[in-house]
């Protein structure tokens, strides 16, 4: 029987606790060929938009606020949380690189409709890799190229 070969894909630095345990056990598990992490990096615009007025009416004070609730709604979820034995991991946080994986770091380049693509030689690197499944972390999908890389498809985990 064939196994299979997994590849990760974040664009993120760091991935939850659980998140490490799922890539943990696809390691170690004997059904699974090693697995390979790819890293999204999307470059920044330099260019603004929007004008200036349009960015500083409403939508600043928006943004300040929803940054301080969700900080606040984090820090008493997290702690209220990890009181409870079963879940002492959550939000705990750890960095790709301590990782027993193959890393490819992949930049997103924008194109003249302002949507982000993949080099077509990234994306054959990583199409010489015989992917199986791909199994994206994040819950906007960046890259939906890579999508045709893996021969079985691909599963998004996605927080609401």
């Amino acid at each position: 029987m064939k196994k299979l070969k997994i590849g990760f894909v974040t664009n993120n630095e760091k991935i939850d606790f659980y998140k490490k345990n799922l890539i943990d056990y696809v390691n170690n598990n004997s059904n699974f060929d090693k697995s390979i992490l790819i890293n999204l990096n999307s470059k920044k615009s330099i260019y603004l938009k929007k004008s200036f007025f349009q960015i500083f009416k409403i939508s600043l004070y928006e943004k300040i606020i929803n940054k301080i609730l969700k900080k606040i709604i984090n820090f008493v979820e997290i702690q209220r949380t990890k009181k409870i034995k079963f879940f002492s991991n959550y939000g705990d946080e750890v960095g790709i690189n301590t990782l027993n994986l193959e890393i490819f770091n992949i930049e997103l380049n924008k194109n003249l409709h302002d949507k982000e693509e993949i080099n077509k030689s990234d994306l054959n690197s990583l199409v010489n890799q015989n992917i199986d499944i791909l199994i994206f972390f994040e819950k906007k999908v960046k890259g939906i190229d890579l999508i045709n890389v893996s021969k079985l498809g691909a599963l998004i985990l996605k927080k609401k």
